[in-house]
């Protein structure tokens, strides 16, 4: 029965605990031990009051803050897609609509609502991916640890992409990979996390199409597994495409505008731009999951694979997302990039097998290093930020604002940080 327990899990004997000596422990050092859960509860607390504090001095970036901008202005009695420019389809405006609303209620700046929001969403994604995974991962010291890994990929790992539209929907269909997972193991999780999972796949694909590119690779690996169909129609995907058509009737009902010859100057103006970093994401990709298949068989045996396969194609599937937008920005990477890492830094924690202790020290270098390169490629930080004060000094009191240039950073979040007003129908000359 042991052996059975320890074979289930995803590092196989790598997640073995190790043996114990038959030392005791002194009595002052028992008296102040934490156990595993306490453990988790003060590392959770801390990244959750580390990260928020950082992310609130980050969250406003410039695309957020016009996102803000329009959501105000829509709310004012504007229309989007007529008297206001957006390139971006109508769920980027509907997602951060709640924050809007609810900051003008409780007078508190929206940013930090969304903020609230979006570590709500964190812990739901984490303990829906801890529950899917529950069989598989095995010991109560794993799930743990693999939820307190998971946590850290959502709060500090996106960095300056925190709240981006992308970071939100990477961390909704979170649960759709640990389902391939668990349906690669054979162990299909409860009903009621099938739905919940096809629905934050479902929101994931409605704010981008491209995530669908991410939902499916890892079904379609599935697929290949088991050279059978029946991977790709779980309730899951049911659920998933419910969401998706729904969303789709929406936007015709309410959104009619931002159909027909508006939609299509949008696309011959700002989706046809050539992809010129197709080799140098396709370079990054690559040398990021070299270094976790090296990491995987430093901790662990083979059977490691097995565990990271999943997130592996979910991490070929953000690729193909980064190269279809074809344009060099950080957080359309950051599906390919936290897919890939995902992995690698859930072995890292993973309990003592036979090995040697220098290679797991090796692998542990190495999963850390390629985990801050990545955290790197996140790290934009604000561009234009220096242009607050001096504008300060210039402007009256809640400036009205408007820009002449193609970059979008330049006027937001400045207009924001002023307190001003912006008074022009779109973020920049975007189409320029």
């Amino acid at each position: 029965m042991v052996e059975e327990l320890a074979s289930s899990t995803p590092m196989g004997v790598g997640l073995r605990s190790p043996a114990p000596d038959g030392r005791a422990s002194p009595a002052w050092l028992s008296r102040w031990a934490l156990s595993n859960r306490q453990t988790f509860a003060l590392l959770a607390l801390t990244l959750i009051l580390f990260g928020g504090f950082v992310q609130a001095l980050l969250i406003l970036n410039g695309d957020l803050a016009w996102l803000l901008t329009l959501d105000e202005k829509w709310l004012a009695g504007q229309r989007p897609y007529a008297d206001l420019l957006e390139v971006n389809p109508p769920m980027s405006l509907l997602i951060y609509m709640p924050a809007v609303w609810i900051s003008r209620i409780v007078n508190v700046q929206p940013q930090y609502i969304i903020l609230a929001q979006v570590f709500a969403l964190i812990c739901a994604s984490t303990y829906l991916t801890s529950k899917i995974l529950h069989d598989i991962l095995g010991s109560e010291k794993f799930r743990l640890r693999f939820a307190a890994v998971t946590l850290f990929l959502f709060i500090l790992f996106p960095w300056d992409v925190f709240g981006q539209r992308d970071h939100i929907a990477v961390i909704a269909l979170f649960p759709f990979v640990a389902l391939a997972i668990a349906h690669g193991r054979g162990l299909p999780p409860a009903k009621w996390l099938l739905i919940l999972a096809g629905l934050g796949a479902g929101l994931a694909m409605c704010i981008k199409p491209h995530f669908a590119l991410v939902v499916g690779m890892p079904m379609l690996l599935n697929a290949v597994r088991t050279r059978s169909i029946r991977p790709l129609f779980g309730l899951e995907t049911w659920i998933a495409s419910a969401v998706v058509i729904a969303y789709a009737a929406i936007v015709v009902a309410l959104f009619p505008a931002y159909l027909g010859p508006y939609l299509d100057r949008v696309v011959t103006a700002y989706l046809r731009a050539p992809r010129r970093f197709t080799l140098i994401a396709a370079s990054v990709l690559l040398a990021v999951t070299g270094s976790a298949l090296v990491c995987l068989r430093l901790f662990n045996d083979r059977r490691a694979l097995e565990w990271a396969a999943p997130w592996f194609a979910a991490s070929l599937g953000g690729l193909g997302l980064f190269l279809a937008i074809g344009k060099w920005w950080s957080y359309s990477g950051y599906a390919m990039l936290v897919m890939a890492v995902a992995p690698i830094l859930t072995s890292m924690t993973a309990g003592g097998d036979a090995r040697p202790s220098s290679l797991k020290w090796t692998g542990r270098f190495l999963a850390t290093a390629t985990a801050l390169c990545c955290m790197n490629w996140l790290a934009v930080g604000p561009q234009y930020a220096f242009l607050i004060k001096p504008v300060a000094s210039v402007a009256p009191p809640h400036p009205k604002i408007i820009t002449i240039t193609y970059q979008i950073t330049v006027g937001h979040p400045l207009v924001r940080e002023l307190h001003g007003e912006w008074v022009g129908t779109s973020s920049a000359q975007i189409m320029a």
